[in-house]
């Protein structure tokens, strides 16, 4: 089947709302740049290479035919979906596993601030006494 061009950008921009991602959330699944989903979504220029069109499709867990234009749909012109593809929800998980990590570092960080400086106020720091001298 001969590819419809014309339907790229109107169909990346439908998958990539439908999948509730942001041009921003398509950068970090892809590596592409975010000014080039705005470009293609404007029609301002196509991708250059298959890869990259695959690279979409799969963040968006769309085939490439249906990015491109090709007519394959299933019941009520819905887009043929490729739910073993998790590749941007694998990346999300993996933000938040190394945010909760760096939230823990930090109130670690905080708890022993608190203790050292309580420790100041008492005139100890941790079991030493202070000098008075100091």
């Amino acid at each position: 089947m001969k590819e419809n061009l014309d339907l790229f950008p109107k169909r990346l921009k439908e998958a990539r709302e439908r999948n509730k991602m942001t041009q921003e959330h398509m950068e970090i699944a892809t590596g592409i740049a975010r000014t080039n989903f705005s470009n293609w979504e404007h029609g301002r220029c196509l991708p250059n290479s298959l890869k990259l069109i695959e690279k979409v499709a799969k963040a968006l867990g769309v085939s490439m035919e249906y990015l491109l234009g090709k007519d394959i749909y299933q019941q009520g012109d819905e887009p043929i979906i490729d739910d073993s593809n998790n590749n941007y929800q694998n990346q999300k998980d993996n933000e938040i596993e190394k945010l909760k990590n760096e939230i823990l570092i930090l109130q670690a960080k905080h708890e022993a601030a608190i203790e050292y400086f309580e420790a100041i106020g008492r005139g100890t720091k941790g079991n030493e006494p202070l000098s008075k001298t100091q």
